[in-house]
């Protein structure tokens, strides 16, 4: 996982674009308000492989998907809890990091699940919150395709 990285460090130009939107938001406490998660504002080369996740309790809600992802993917996860997720362990554990640092990283991982022609993915993770904690997440996904 990087926590320390500056946009040319990242391997798509959606994940770019949406680091330097990121860093140039006004922050209260090391994060931008979660008003700034607006489709209309965020960078179109990030839009159809975002996603956004609100913290609940102790878990995450998809409040939206990009379309890209859903494709992905092979299935809509608008509505769901990244608990349901298969190996959810993982990755919930550094969204929860991101939400404890108030600070965005870098990472990648294997993906098991999926239906499509992939194992290893990217994901930038932004953090947003108001006055408080950390309430949204905006993930930005690359995907490896598998070599055959």
């Amino acid at each position: 996982m990087l926590t320390t990285f500056n946009a040319a460090d990242l391997p798509t130009v959606g994940q770019q674009d949406a680091f330097v939107f990121w860093s140039q938001l006004p922050k209260t406490a090391g994060v931008p308000p979660i008003e700034h998660i607006d489709p209309l504002a965020l960078p179109r080369s990030a839009l159809t492989m975002m996603a956004v996740l609100e913290v609940v309790d102790q878990d995450f809600l998809v409040r939206l998907a990009g379309t890209a992802l859903t494709d992905m993917l092979g299935k809509e996860f608008t509505g769901a809890k990244i608990s349901d997720l298969p190996d959810a362990d993982d990755g919930t554990e550094r969204l929860f990091w991101a939400v404890r640092h108030r600070r965005p990283y870098y990472s990648r991982s294997t993906l098991t699940w999926a239906p499509k022609s992939f194992r290893r993915y990217g994901v930038l993770t932004l953090p947003f919150g108001d006055e408080g904690p950390v309430s949204r997440l905006l993930l930005i996904f690359d995907f490896e395709k598998t070599q055959t």
